[in-house]
């Protein structure tokens, strides 16, 4: 086996000692189990670690699901778990995984994952968390699972501890993982679907356990500044059995090295998320409930305050602040700095309600206001800024963002409500897609962006500042109801690509669930949820893993700060050690494949983030071993933020074979292409029309012209700008040429022309491929008048925990979004082949 990292956490000599030989990219302390998680700055004890009463059960209860919703269930593909003998005598066994690996009620634990004793580290201020289940071998009634106390045994230099210090039991929480029903696989999904999700943490005393349907609970620890280092052990009790009856227990012994230092923040990285404020049932701000959620956040790592709304008062037609001083004393309480994003207002609204105008979803203009709305906004802008003028001095910045996600086409109505703001001297944020069509129009008016994309490069990003570029990570925090993407995307998202990234601060939506009845399609499903009666707040497994990756992001910090202030010596073995963390921050910035977004494609696998980790920590610990010989303050970045062209090896092995002749494939019949949608139109050309280069002499065209003044959708909806596509399909009998064989991928010769002045040489083709759902967007850039060959890849592309698809893939649609191109634009786009390829 190949050494990745050899580390002692446990001295040598001692009783305790954990020796791991970590082989690349793989990071299993079986034996041990070590996980990493999260810690922040400054919790208050009574936020998240309330003393638990006696005896509770699982809050809120599932939702029953309607009689014509259809659930999704997880397909489990590990094979049936075979116990041991003393496994099936207290009739439960024990796992434990990555806490970004989902476990749902149909997971089965894998042999690899079985663990007798968990063991891990952290530094102070930190929060830690590990995680166990308990798969039931039988029906368990009244399951049991409760933390004794944790004391420490031995310090870190391998002495045994005479005092044995207590670890704060305040400071100790024990949650279960919760199952709900969730509408599937979005969070706004109208297909009437759901899956049944591990999504809720809450404090369990009690529960009852089905044969065969795993508890997954998860232990966190919060680590005080300054805590005293050393081995801090305890154990898990596990108990089951109905009163009166033969009761079974066993106990998970849990070891804790708290290390000799305390995590650092960048202070230029920054956490928020979008909001809405509880409300009592008269209306007002539930002030009891907001005090709870600031206090969460802060322990989930927020520094910024959460997004803020103004209101409209249409009697006196201006805008105001309400409750504004409440929500100032919630900020410095918990320890959140400005500037404070504002949204709201409602300037769409008043569009409408008093000029006249019309509006479709994310402020897609159907029929523009009144020029006097214009007249109007400018003044109330010039009374907004006269009353931040009057806030108390000290008061945080508010950084306005009137309007949300505005469609390319409304752009001179996005922009003249930003000019009004703008004029009046109000510093204004938002959303906006850099490769969006719009996005530069809005930069003599806007100060911050806030975008979803990671992919530009990271001078690229940076370039982009002008005060700050902020991100909204939606896709992770509530979007896409896929454990990969929430769990291990979010926590790269978190972690090591906001490193990455060059962004300032992550502001998903949302922070909370608008309503807990994730069957309701009205409102949206799935989040963070209040407790109805109690108030206590019911967080979710992915805000855990969010929380592990902005732990990752400062154990990155805390060693680049540590090489800064140590760097500028003659001391010879202090400089080895400097050059030792160069390199493996290099490593770690050089591994990282950057994404568009992080979902659940090309993910590192789940043990290297806390390989990294474990490297990171011993890392400092070399370095503060040596005084620092400066006071500086590190940058985000203190090594060479270098791009590294990375190959994804799906499209490496068919280019060669493309090369070599060795694909095999079934191509989709020219003859049975069609168009879909009215600004597509679809033909067939051979000879002198066939563009040069061809590797056939007769092609499809895809003719799309784009307009967005009407929509050339069958529906003839409201929505001008849509998605004309190329369709086509092969028959089950040709597959039966090709021995039924399933295809790997699909191959697409496309050659491109168009009359575009504007981002010509930019054309992602959506591809999708029924059945199985397969989803893919191409590279968006392909030079024009150039024959390019393109692999879609139909393996690891849909969600997390499908069935194997039933049946062959037959149609193939290919799509191009109106949204990225202009009004007038004619693409054409030549297919020469399109093919199922193995």
């Amino acid at each position: 086996m190949s050494d990745f990292l050899k580390l002692d956490l446990f001295p040598r000599g001692s009783r305790q000692i954990v020796r791991m030989v970590l082989p690349w990219a793989i990071f299993a302390f079986r034996a041990f189990s070590f996980f990493t998680v999260v810690l922040i700055l400054g919790l208050s004890v009574g936020a998240l670690f309330a003393e638990p009463s006696a005896e509770r059960c699982a809050l809120p209860p599932s939702d029953e699901a309607p009689e014509d919703w259809t659930r999704i269930p997880y397909h489990e593909s590990r094979p049936e778990f075979e116990p041991t003998e003393s496994e099936k005598q207290r009739g439960f066994a024990l796992f434990s995984r990555p806490l970004v690996d989902a476990v749902y009620p149909e997971s089965r634990p894998g042999a690899e994952e079985r663990v007798e004793k968990l063991a891990f580290f952290a530094a102070g201020n930190q929060f830690q968390t590990l995680n166990f289940a308990v798969y039931p071998l039988q029906e368990l009634p009244s399951l049991r699972v409760s933390a004794g106390e944790f004391r420490r045994i031995q310090t870190l230099d391998g002495e045994m501890d005479q005092d044995e210090w207590l670890f704060p039991p305040e400071n100790v929480q024990l949650r279960l993982v919760t199952y709900r029903g969730i509408r599937y696989p979005q969070y706004s999904s109208k297909t009437k679907q759901y899956r049944v999700l591990p999504e809720y943490l809450q404090e369990v005393t009690v529960t009852d356990a089905p044969v065969k349907e795993p508890q997954r609970y998860f232990l966190t620890f919060k680590v005080p500044s300054k805590m005293k280092p050393g081995i801090y052990a305890g154990k898990v009790r596990i108990s089951w059995g109905r009163d009166g009856a033969e009761m079974r227990s066993a106990e998970l012994p849990v070891e804790l090295k708290v290390l000799g230092f305390d995590l650092l923040r960048d202070p230029a990285k920054h956490y928020s998320a979008y909001y809405y404020p509880p409300k009592t049932s008269d209306g007002q701000w539930d002030r009891e409930r907001m005090e709870r959620e600031f206090a969460a956040m802060r322990d989930y790592g927020f520094t910024r305050s959460p997004v803020y709304q103004m209101r409209f008062d249409g009697d006196g037609k201006r805008f105001y602040f309400p409750e504004l001083d409440f929500w100032l004393e919630l900020m410095r309480k918990n320890g959140m700095a400005g500037p404070i994003p504002t949204i709201g207002g409602g300037c769409s609204w008043i569009a409408s309600y008093y000029y006249g105008g019309k509006f479709g979803k994310h402020i897609r203009v159907l029929t523009p206001p009144k020029e006097e709305f214009y007249t109007e906004l400018a003044r109330m802008c010039r009374e907004l800024k006269k009353d931040v003028d009057a806030l108390p001095e000290g008061t945080p910045e508010m950084i306005f963002g009137p309007l949300d996600e505005i469609a390319p086409e409304s752009t001179e109505f996005g922009t003249r409500v930003y000019q009004a703001f703008h004029d009046a001297g109000l510093p204004t944020y938002t959303t906006k897609e850099p490769h969006d069509l719009s996005f530069p129009k809005y930069d003599h008016v806007v100060d911050i962006f806030a975008s979803q994309v990671f992919a530009p490069s990271y001078a690229e990003t940076v370039g982009r500042h002008k005060r700050e570029y902020w991100c909204y990570p939606n896709h992770n925090s509530y979007e896409r109801k896929d454990m990969v993407i929430m769990c291990k995307g979010g926590r790269m998202t978190y972690g090591f690509g906001m490193w990455r990234s060059g962004f300032d601060l992550l502001i998903p939506w949302i922070w909370r669930a608008g309503s807990p009845d994730h069957f309701d399609l009205e409102t949206s499903s799935g989040g963070n949820l209040l407790h109805p009666e109690t108030g206590e707040v019911i967080m979710t497994t992915y805000w855990e893993c969010f929380r592990e990756g902005i732990s990752d992001l400062r154990y990155l910090y805390t060693l680049q700060n540590a090489v800064i202030q140590r760097e500028g010596t003659q001391n010879a073995a202090l400089n080895a050690e400097i050059a030792r963390s160069r390199a493996l921050l290099q490593e770690i910035w050089d591994s990282i494949v950057v994404k568009e977004k992080y979902l659940n494609r090309h993910l590192w696998e789940s043990e290297r983030f806390d390989a990294y980790r474990t490297r990171i920590a011993e890392r400092i610990e070399a370095l503060y071993r040596f005084s620092p010989v400066n006071k500086k303050t590190a940058p985000s970045v203190i090594i060479e933020p270098r791009e590294i062209e990375w190959v994804d090896p799906f499209q490496a092995e068919f280019a060669r074979r493309d090369t070599d002749g060795t694909i095999q494939s079934l191509p989709i019949p020219l003859e049975r292409c069609i168009a879909s949608e009215d600004e597509a139109k679809v033909e067939i050309v051979e000879g002198t029309d066939v563009p040069a280069g061809a590797r056939n002499d007769r092609c499809v065209l895809l003719t799309v012209t784009v307009d967005k003044e009407r929509d050339g959708s069958s529906a003839k909806g409201p929505y001008p700008s849509n998605w004309p596509a190329l369709a086509g399909y092969v028959t089950k009998a040709e597959w039966e040429t090709r021995g039924n064989v399933k295809p790997r991928g699909l191959l697409m010769r496309v050659y491109v022309d168009s009359n575009r002045t504007v981002n010509a040489g930019k054309t992602p083709i959506h591809a999708g491929v029924q059945p199985g759902g397969f989803s893919y967007t191409t590279p968006s850039e392909l030079e024009e008048r150039v024959w390019h060959t393109l692999f879609v890849p139909l393996e690891n592309a849909g969600y997390d925990g499908m069935p194997p698809v039933s049946g062959l893939p037959q149609s193939v649609r290919l799509t191009i979004s109106e949204g990225n191109h202009e009004h007038g634009d004619v693409l054409k786009l030549y297919f020469d082949e399109i093919s199922f390829i193995w």
